[in-house]
């Protein structure tokens, strides 16, 4: 497993969990692309304050490190055939409450050439992975199964649950969605690149893509003398940025991988129209209207 390098896309992933009056919970990726490499940061965060996450070590062995890279690879062989993921770092941190989880990857194969255009396959963004992904013992895509439903299971008195915060379903049904919440489930962020808001930056001359928040809500109340509501919230966001100007369609994302002084050239005239476009909006506005005052005042004599 190679460590460093210099980390041209990054994608992060953060998953909060907290069962409490009130709690969030998401799955952030954020992403940099270039016509020249893809490598990517995979960080989860889960916490939950009704039982004790276990001890796991800081230092992780070649042998689980080895596991999660052939795990990885076999959810982009089936989600991207073709692509493929080196593992260049795992750390972790853990508490009684916390439990944090990164990954470094280098995507492979994902870049290919049509003359001075780069396109850059991100169908990998929505690998799923639902089986166990387990380090040092613990399964960190296990926390709906191993620890959010079975500590609701040991709640005493009655429980009920409403999806999207409003609508009653049974407690197994309820149950059975929060058993089956996976973080490395990546398939939120499946619908086509060209239906994301697309942002251009003037000022670096990059392109955002940005999926906006879809959230998954289920509020779990504890009914007794005294009622309690716990929410489980799980908001899924992206953005992608993508050197230079780039043209996202599908799964894929084209752009500009000529020599520099094209690269210049495009920001030349991307720098030339905002300047033309604060012109006409300001200075230029007001010098329309100095050549011409308004009718109908007479001059005085």
């Amino acid at each position: 497993m190679k460590r460093g390098g210099a980390l041209a896309f990054a994608a992060i992933l953060l998953l909060a969990i907290a069962l409490r009056a009130q709690s969030a919970s998401a799955a952030i990726l954020e992403a940099r692309i270039t016509g020249a490499s893809v490598s990517a940061s995979l960080a989860i965060s889960a916490y939950q304050n009704f039982t004790a996450f276990p001890e796991v070590p800081h230092r992780i062995s070649d042998e689980d490190a080895a596991k999660v890279e052939a795990i990885v690879n076999a959810a982009l062989a089936e989600r991207s055939p073709g692509l493929s993921a080196e593992l260049r770092g795992i750390e972790v941190a853990s508490d009684a409450n916390w439990m944090n989880l990164t990954l470094r990857l280098e995507i492979r194969g994902a870049i290919s050439r049509r003359g001075s255009i780069a396109e850059v396959d991100c169908s990998w963004r929505s690998l799923s992975i639902r089986g166990p992904v387990i380090i040092s013992g613990f399964d960190f895509n296990g926390i709906g199964r191993s620890f959010l439903r079975p500590a609701l299971e040991a709640y005493e008195g009655h429980l009920g649950f409403y999806e999207n915060g409003t609508i009653l379903v049974t407690k197994e049904r309820g149950l059975n969605t929060i058993g089956n919440l996976t973080p490395f489930d990546l398939s939120p962020f499946r619908g086509p690149l060209d239906s994301w808001r697309i942002r251009y930056g003037l000022r670096d001359g990059s392109t955002a893509i940005e999926l906006h928040p879809r959230d998954f809500i289920m509020r779990v109340d504890r009914i007794g003398n005294a009622t309690r509501s716990h929410i489980i919230r799980f908001r899924y966001y992206a953005r992608i940025v993508a050197e230079g100007v780039a043209d996202p369609r599908g799964d894929k994302v084209s752009l500009a991988a000529g020599d520099r002084s094209s690269e210049a050239a495009m920001a030349l005239s991307i720098a030339s129209l905002a300047a033309l476009c604060l012109y006409l909006r300001g200075g230029g506005a007001k010098a329309r209207l100095r050549a011409h005052p308004k009718r109908g005042r007479r001059a005085r004599s």
